[in-house]
């Protein structure tokens, strides 16, 4: 196989071909992504605090400010496409949970209403209020996840009614939380720390966390 490779390298015009094998390559490398069509992706911040993959699934922060970053998806969770993870790399601090389209940058997921986060330091934010000691207080290298159960609201039928819930590692972390929101339900990440990096899955591959049986 050796002398037959150094023959064709020897061969009239066996640059070009490699070329065009290359670029023949990239072709099939998309045609399989088209495959799989994309759930979801982050949502690249207008200022470009983050670097993103070609997939905008994985976000390495550029910032050095230490306070918190934001980043959102592209997409609102909803009844087909209804849990996300997470998993973080390189972090001082990490928060992950859902808010409303547009959040404020200069604002934490879950100090306002229509959004809920957990974070990196065990707490639980929701409609700007806490619950401390919420989540075992270590993100790196670990596997955060969120879900979302629609149920009807027999109240106020103007909103929309959840259960959401958020798993550690593929494991569900205590009882549904009670939830009531007007807006769209957009996965939500927070970072901090020098080259703080994470990568997100919208259900493009398979989760930690597995799913009742229906």
């Amino acid at each position: 196989m050796v002398v037959i490779q150094e023959g064709a390298d020897n061969l009239q015009g066996s640059a070009d071909i490699k070329e065009k094998s290359k670029e023949l390559e990239k072709v099939i490398n998309v045609y399989e992504a088209n495959l799989s069509p994309m759930i979801n992706k982050l949502n690249p911040p207008l200022n470009k605090e983050y670097a993103l993959s070609e997939d905008c699934l994985k976000a390495t922060l550029k910032t050095l400010d230490p306070k918190p970053t934001n980043i959102q998806a592209v997409n609102p969770l909803n009844a087909e496409h209804d849990y996300f993870e997470v998993v973080f790399s390189r972090s001082t601090y990490a928060s992950v949970g859902l808010a409303k389209p547009n959040f404020p940058k200069q604002e934490q997921f879950g100090h306002l209403k229509n959004s809920v986060c957990i974070t990196s330091n065990g707490n639980l934010y929701m409609n700007g209020k806490k619950t401390e000691n919420f989540v075992w207080p270590k993100f790196d290298k670990k596997t955060i996840g969120v879900g979302v159960k629609y149920r009807d609201n027999p109240i106020n039928c103007m909103k929309k009614a959840w259960k959401i819930y958020f798993t550690y590692n593929g494991v569900k972390i205590g009882s549904s939380l009670q939830y009531e929101n007007d807006d769209a339900l957009i996965p939500s990440i927070s970072l901090a720390g020098p080259q703080a990096t994470f990568e997100a899955n919208f259900g493009e591959r398979p989760f930690m966390f597995k799913f009742e049986k229906k």
